[in-house]
């Protein structure tokens, strides 16, 4: 299991593809035995948006174009930024969407919604 999250965050860090070579079995056997490298490598999630407000630096980090990120919003039926929260890249390359609730005024996403989650680089 190790060998699999190790394998997929590697993948991810590096947009290979998910073929086996002698360098993935070594450097995942490396990882298993040095702890403090997989927390290098490791893909915690990154916040793209604050409310309306599109964090460029984090798209330029997480080499996520603009474009991409304003699909993935109308993926999420979102026809105005202001009902927006926040967005996050996922630790999997998925994007998430929170939307602010229509019922209350309180406008505050939880905060254990959002541990874990890198704000600014």
């Amino acid at each position: 299991m190790l060998y699999s999250h190790f394998r997929y965050f590697y993948c991810s860090w590096l947009s290979c593809n998910r073929k086996s070579s002698f360098f993935d079995f070594y450097f995942f056997n490396i990882a298993e035995k040095f702890p403090a490298l997989s927390s290098t490598i490791s893909n915690k999630p990154l916040l793209l948006m604050r409310g309306n407000q599109i964090l460029e630096e984090n798209l330029k980090h997480a080499r996520i174009e603009k474009s991409q990120l304003i699909a993935k919003l109308r993926e999420a039926n979102v026809s105005r930024l202001n009902q927006i929260q926040a967005v996050v890249l996922e630790s999997t390359g998925d994007i998430s969407v929170l939307h602010k609730s229509k019922d209350t005024d309180e406008q505050s996403v939880d905060s254990i919604i959002l541990e874990g989650v890198r704000e600014k680089l």
